[in-house]
């Protein structure tokens, strides 16, 4: 009797056996893509503050710099709990994307990409410090002319950073892990450190903005 077996790439020996099914199998572990999310805000006509992303799970109370305290949600964030996934998740972090709304104000989304200092953490170490203006989108709103759309890169998901190595930054159980968006540490001849966003009048709506880690969750199969 034949029977038709897949083929494996010379890659794929020797990989995780469940990661392309939907498995029940209990003390295993299942492997997909899957992103996470935090959210960072701030009203209008407020000076910008650093926040500390991934850090306030679902169902917790988060205060945008300037506006009402809210509960957060799965849109907020995908955060269970307080800078750990739940046991015994862990993530493969592929790439690392911020994006913004797109009616930001185009004086405003300059100044916070500009002036916000981005640090990914692992264990309190850091695995990643740059400018936020290096992070792309990744996706999102696109247009051009009198539109009034504005978007950090290219809306392709290469437009994402990257880091190295085929799994990227592994954030293993247990791991705590945060996303630093700062954008107080300026120092200019000619300008204040901390710019304010601008007013409703003005045009502005705040800043409303998200950071994805993108990449391979291993999450446990019940």
């Amino acid at each position: 009797m034949r029977v038709n077996l897949p083929v494996l790439s010379g890659s794929e020996i020797g990989r995780p056996k469940y990661r392309r099914s939907n498995p029940i199998l209990e003390n295993k572990l299942y492997q997909y893509r899957q992103p996470i999310h935090d959210f960072y805000g701030a009203t209008v006509n407020v000076a910008v503050v650093r926040q500390i992303l991934f850090a306030i799970p679902q169902g917790q109370t988060f205060t945008p710099t300037g506006g009402a305290a809210l509960t957060k949600t799965a849109w907020h964030t995908s955060m269970t709990q307080a800078n750990l996934l739940p046991a015994p998740n862990k993530l493969y972090a592929k790439s690392i994307a911020l994006s913004l709304l797109g009616r930001t104000l185009l004086a405003d989304a300059e100044r916070f990409l500009y002036d916000t200092l981005v640090q990914f953490n692992i264990d309190s170490r850091p695995f990643l410090e740059t400018h936020a203006w290096k992070l792309g989108g990744g996706g999102g709103l696109w247009a051009g002319g009198s539109s009034g759309v504005v978007v950090n890169g290219w809306p392709s998901r290469e437009n994402q950073f990257s880091f190295v190595g085929e799994l990227g930054e592994t954030i293993e159980q247990q791991q705590t892990f945060n996303v630093l968006l700062d954008p107080t540490l300026v120092v200019r001849a000619n300008a204040n450190a901390t710019f304010s966003t601008a007013t409703a009048a003005n045009g502005g709506f705040g800043i409303d903005c998200f950071v994805h880690l993108d990449g391979l969750l291993n999450r446990g199969i019940l």
